[in-house]
């Protein structure tokens, strides 16, 4: 029959040890935003790691005591080059959850003209069409297509994100501006002075707060456990 007993000091000074470790590792190189998403990611990943975080520790009989530490963290971190490749290529991105990393506001503002002839009479007839679409932050999409770029000479993908089902399908493509494993992958503009996209079957101008261009997420969780074994050994007889 179990026993179960309170973890002595020593025991629990290992797993303060073990959980300041493992929340040590939640600031090393996790931050990829400047413009305070870094707060907001370790706040997140700390919650998450302490939600997760548990002790099992049981004493038998016969001086065995055991301690398992398990836990799990999770964040939403950029998809890179590295990360498509340590997968498995470019195929699997269609398997990802997508967000973007900051809200992007999609907006249309296009005027047509149409000249005929009606009666003897000249008929001009002028049409503005006006459109706005958000894309928050926490708007989940999917990869429809993922393609080599050709642009960095076959060393990156194009991937396009679609965050709605709508007329004309539309998507917004993402790539990397230059070579690199850990290049982020941000919006790819048809025209980059004006930052317009093609989505669906108009141009859209493209605009975001702050000075750094929106980029891919994915969400990363990651698992951990550590065991502990303490036991006192029964010793040997003769005969035995």
């Amino acid at each position: 029959m179990i026993d179960n007993r309170k973890i002595n000091l020593k025991q629990k000074q290992r797993i303060f040890m073990i959980l300041n470790r493992n929340l040590y590792r939640t600031m090393e190189t996790r931050d990829h935003s400047k413009n305070g998403a870094s707060l907001k990611s370790l706040t997140s990943r700390i919650y998450n790691l302490i939600k997760c975080f548990s002790v099992f520790y049981w004493f038998f009989p016969m001086s065995i005591g055991l301690i398992v530490l398990s836990g799990c963290a999770s964040t939403n971190i950029p998809i890179t080059k590295s990360i498509i490749n340590e997968v498995g290529g470019g195929d699997n991105t269609k398997k990802f959850q997508y967000y973007v990393s900051k809200t992007i506001t999609l907006k249309l503002d296009a005027e047509s003209r149409t000249s005929t002839i009606e009666g003897g009479q000249l008929i001009r007839r002028k049409q503005r069409t006006r459109d706005k679409i958000v894309i928050t932050e926490k708007l989940p999409g999917l990869v429809r297509t993922a393609s080599i770029d050709n642009r960095t000479n076959g060393d990156g993908f194009l991937l396009n994100v679609a965050f709605e089902n709508y007329e004309g399908n539309p998507t917004i493509q993402f790539g990397q501006y230059r070579k690199g494993f850990d290049i982020k992958y941000q919006i790819l503009y048809k025209d980059s002075q004006n930052k317009t996209i093609q989505y669906g079957n108009d141009r859209y101008v493209v605009s975001y707060d702050g000075d750094e261009a929106p980029y891919l997420l994915i969400r990363e969780k990651e698992f951990w456990k550590e065991s502990d074994k303490s036991r006192k050994a029964s010793g040997l007889k003769l005969g035995q």
